[in-house]
């Protein structure tokens, strides 16, 4: 590495990141420096960082070193999944048919079907022997509306 006030000069083995790597990671720095990458030979890239405005090259140098390192985790991860990608791409695209969804009701028996229906006609008269008998099964009134209980008070006190 080759260090000046305004530049930095890195090279980087093309045997160990690729030069899609390299290119990403510069590009992710480029808000802090100019990045020129220059290939001089054929297992070298040389990276030359010029500083844009008042930041620390070594502090753009280090967060390159960094974005490379994970660029090339990306790299390995994405060439590890190809062929899941390609199985889940085929399969979305296949013309196979569905599977239709179930019409039957969630798999009861007739006897089943027979009971829960009859458990639901329970329930309903409950219900409605409940709601019928309402004003003699709350003599105290505690399941009256505040409208119902002072319906008579309202009509005295507006005269």
């Amino acid at each position: 590495m080759k260090h000046s006030k305004d530049e930095i000069l890195l090279k980087s083995d093309l045997r160990k990141y690729s030069l899609d790597d390299i290119r990403y990671a510069a590009y992710s720095v480029t808000d802090e420096a100019h990045v020129e990458l220059k290939k001089s030979n054929l297992k070298t890239i040389e990276i030359s960082f010029k500083r844009k405005g008042k930041v620390s090259l070594k502090n753009t140098v280090k967060r390159f070193t960094d974005e490379l390192k994970n660029e090339k985790i990306r790299a390995d991860i994405f060439k590890n999944n190809a062929e899941l990608r390609e199985h889940l791409i085929l399969k979305a695209l296949s013309s196979e048919e569905k599977p239709q969804p179930q019409t039957d009701d969630a798999g009861l028996t007739p006897e089943q079907e027979k009971e829960l229906d009859e458990l639901i006609s329970q329930v309903e008269e409950e219900i409605k022997k409940e709601s019928s008998g309402r004003k003699n099964a709350d003599p105290l009134g505690i399941n009256q509306t505040w409208e119902e209980k002072n319906a008579g008070k309202r009509k005295k006190s507006k005269k």
